[in-house]
């Protein structure tokens, strides 16, 4: 009886159809669970980062220079979410191969320039702290210094991430990831 029990609590797909089907289901189920954990992420970074800037615009005591990198990270942030996050969940909801040959370049750029402009965020940030504790060179990090960096980061990644609209290079689809991204698997280097 309780195997019986056992088979009828248990529906295997009985034939090919039913097992392309059962597939599909559970291909959409990681895909909706995708989607919403993204939408999620995108909400989140927007509140967050928002509050962040809402602070500091608050309280003009912490606009000390080195929070300024704080300051360009939020706003790194909030654009990774309004603008790269987006794509990924067109993405995952269409597969339209002709809206991805349309956006990957855009999608690319924006992208690696979130990225590129978060990381030296943090090396530059790693850096004034690293000369400000250690070198004493705290006064010689002004406002004006830390805005300069920020400039030199915005332009660097801007010249390294509009490099493969300009033909060095390229933008495509990986659809493991959702995402446009630099060719790194390119052989013949151009």
């Amino acid at each position: 009886m309780d195997e019986e029990h056992h088979n009828k609590s248990v529906i295997l797909p009985s034939n090919d159809c039913d097992l392309r089907y059962h597939k599909m289901t559970i291909a959409f189920g990681i895909i909706l669970s995708r989607v919403i954990i993204y939408c999620l992420l995108i909400a989140a970074g927007i509140f967050a980062n928002g509050i962040i800037l809402y602070i500091f615009y608050k309280k003009p005591n912490l606009r000390c220079p080195i929070n300024i990198f704080v300051i360009n990270l939020a706003v790194t942030d909030i654009m990774t979410s309004l603008v790269r996050q987006p794509f990924i969940v067109i993405g995952l909801l269409y597969d339209s191969k002709s809206f991805i040959r349309n956006t990957c370049g855009f999608s690319g750029v924006t992208f690696c320039l979130c990225h590129v402009v978060t990381v030296f965020t943090l090396v530059a940030t790693a850096v004034c702290r690293y000369l400000v504790i250690v070198r004493s060179f705290g006064k010689k990090i002004s406002t004006k210094v830390v805005i300069g960096i920020i400039i030199i980061i915005w332009i660097y990644a801007a010249i390294d991430c509009l490099m493969p609209i300009f033909g060095w290079n390229r933008y495509v689809y990986k659809p493991e990831e959702y995402a446009c991204l630099p060719d790194w698997q390119d052989s013949d280097g151009s």
